[in-house]
């Protein structure tokens, strides 16, 4: 992309971006911007509430990144919180508006990647300052938000934002569902870098020998994996549930309890692995960078959300990777999975089905090979990287032209 571009008849700056976060950990919402802001030229800030993981990683790649820290009150507010712990932290986001107020200053657009970075950017930014993006990455329900959380969001949403870019069509009707104004409305899937799957693909070999040597698993035994954020509805309890039922599978959980309310479904895992009598066939391999090569280790990659998924990244990353998925049959999962012909899917929670689906997978069949050719061809047709990060881009520079319209 060019440092202009052409708007009628004439040649303009691409507009400057101040990218927001709440989070320095490096989730799902985390990654998706690292690729679009490393997609993105012209003047560009990062800003992030919390040092980390992300904030090296964004540093890493020259990018101008501020860490703007919230208070510890404000900091402790979640999606399920109540009005009392949002009064106490009232204080802490007052004094961070007025830090936020200054790193986003002489910013044309400013893109909201959380909803603590919509709430704190909506009212730092004000209507009279630069266009404001939020990018949902959230289903916006009574099973991930407080109501208090849910009017909050969608109220601000309305008011302040000029788009409202959604991960998939699920995550679209749960905000318009909410409240949301459909006309904000853009949907928009995540992106991946296709190149990075097929470099893995050529090394299959290799990483499943070395990833298996290192964790002291033979070279036929099936391994099935379970990779995200370490959440209880995410449902890795149900995925242990169903390696326990799966004779001689092991299970690889991959990822971490990144957040304070995970730390006890955490302890739960733990405490259910040792009570199955499965410490031997359960390996917590923690948050991992190498997520691509633990996937051409494993032979069976579940997602096993109890609640609706707002996209499904590991969805994608198996398809891409052409290692069989079973995905929830709920939110995104469901747009991205045509079910029997490029994954499997399950009722959420319901470990005889997954069992089912699991036995299925392991091992060669035709039919295995057919469903990995399918979802493959699908997933490098609908999620490349570059088409997606072009229309978001777009979507930048289209909102900075147009004049706000009033509410």
């Amino acid at each position: 992309m060019s440092s202009t571009i052409e708007h009628g008849q004439e040649m303009r700056p691409l507009s400057s971006v101040a990218f927001v976060d709440q989070t320095g950990k490096l989730g799902g919402a985390e990654l998706s911007l690292l690729d679009l802001i490393r997609s993105r030229e012209g003047k560009k800030r990062a800003i992030i509430f919390e040092d980390g993981p992300f904030v090296n990683e964004l540093r890493r790649m020259d990018v101008d990144t501020q860490v703007c820290l919230l208070g510890d009150r404000a900091a402790a507010v979640r999606k399920q919180s109540g009005t009392l712990g949002k009064i106490y932290a009232v204080r802490d986001l007052l004094n961070h508006q007025r830090r936020l107020q200054k790193a986003l200053h002489g910013f044309d657009v400013v893109y909201a990647n959380t909803p603590k970075a919509l709430v704190t950017s909506a009212i730092a930014s004000g209507r009279k300052a630069g266009k404001l993006i939020y990018h949902l990455h959230d289903i916006l329900s009574a099973s991930h938000f407080s109501s208090l959380n849910r009017k909050l969001l969608v109220t601000l949403t309305n008011f302040y934002a000029d788009c409202v870019i959604a991960n998939s069509d699920a995550t679209a009707a749960a905000f318009k569902s909410a409240g949301g104004r459909s006309s904000l409305v853009s949907v928009v899937p995540n992106g991946f870098d296709l190149l990075a799957f097929s470099k893995a693909i050529e090394r299959a070999s290799d990483y499943r020998q070395a990833i298996r040597n290192v964790e002291n698993i033979g070279m036929n035994v099936p391994v099935v994996a379970v990779v995200g954020r370490v959440a209880a509805w995410k449902g890795q309890h149900v995925a242990i549930d169903a390696i326990a039922r799966t004779p001689n599978a092991h299970l690889w959980i991959v990822g971490d309890a990144l957040f304070g309310e995970d730390k006890e479904y955490m302890t739960s895992l733990l405490r259910q692995v040792k009570e199955l009598g499965l410490i031997e066939r359960v390996n917590f391999m923690g948050q991992r960078t190498d997520v691509l090569p633990i996937l051409q280790a494993a032979d069976v990659i579940v997602h096993c959300s109890i609640s609706p998924e707002p996209f499904g990244r590991v969805i994608v990353e198996a398809m891409l990777s052409r290692r069989p998925i079973v995905a929830s049959r709920a939110g995104g999962a469901m747009e991205i999975i045509e079910d029997g012909k490029t994954g499997r899917l399950t009722q959420p929670g319901n470990v005889q089905e997954l069992v089912d689906c699991i036995c299925s997978l392991v091992g060669d069949s035709s039919e295995k090979s057919r469903m990995v050719d399918a979802a493959q061809k699908s997933a490098s047709e609908r999620y490349g990287l570059n088409v997606v990060a072009d229309k978001i881009n777009q979507i930048i520079d289209n909102v900075a032209c147009v004049q706000r319209a009033k509410v």
